[in-house]
């Protein structure tokens, strides 16, 4: 078993298939006032913290999907940016679906870390969002391939909403990012 530190020294246990493990719940009652004390600490009592360890009790496993998601969505809150998924690596449907939920995860608890709420979207973000995770469900409900560029709430973006003070340009800019964004959630996510 190896003990590692992730997402800012958060303790973790690196299995055999590269997966972090994230047992800071399983350790949170041994006194510390930092990461190193937390480990020395662990190292010392580990005979009686590895039953639940193992067990995983307060586990989450982080495959790399998640990982690379979660670090995604801290650097688009550092830098100001408004939530958008880059879902280029993952292929398979498994991936997306732990990627984008890690994303919107990773993205809403930084930012409240950050400025203690989250900004408001706009109206053609809300717009876009809703109109593409509703034309992402229909289209994974026909069978349809991922197409968010050929649907025509995309190519149209949302000119019949279009607010009297939006440039238009800014305003279709914010509702195809969200468009793309409710799309891939529509399209990827099951039905509840």
């Amino acid at each position: 078993m190896k003990l590692c530190y992730f997402n800012d020294y958060k303790l973790g246990v690196l299995k055999g298939d590269n997966t972090v493990v994230d047992v800071s719940a399983v350790v949170q009652d041994i006194p510390h006032t930092g990461p190193g004390d937390l480990m020395n600490g662990l190292i010392e009592r580990f005979d009686q913290y590895r039953p639940k360890i193992e067990a995983g009790k307060g586990a989450q496993a982080m495959d790399a999907a998640f990982r690379d998601v979660l670090y995604q969505a801290k650097l688009d809150v550092q830098d100001g940016r408004a939530p958008r998924l880059r879902t280029g690596r993952w292929g398979h449907n498994a991936d997306l679906v732990v990627f984008i939920a890690g994303y919107e995860q990773g993205y809403r608890e930084y930012s409240e870390a950050r400025s203690g709420k989250l900004a408001e979207p706009s109206a053609a973000e809300l717009a876009g969002y809703c109109d593409g995770t509703l034309d992402g469900a229909a289209d994974r409900i026909k069978a349809q391939p991922f197409q968010v560029e050929k649907t025509a709430n995309y190519r149209n973006a949302g000119q019949g909403f279009l607010e009297a003070k939006a440039h238009p340009e800014e305003y279709m800019r914010f509702y195809r990012q969200a468009y793309s964004n409710g799309y891939q959630q529509g399209y990827y996510l099951q039905q509840q």
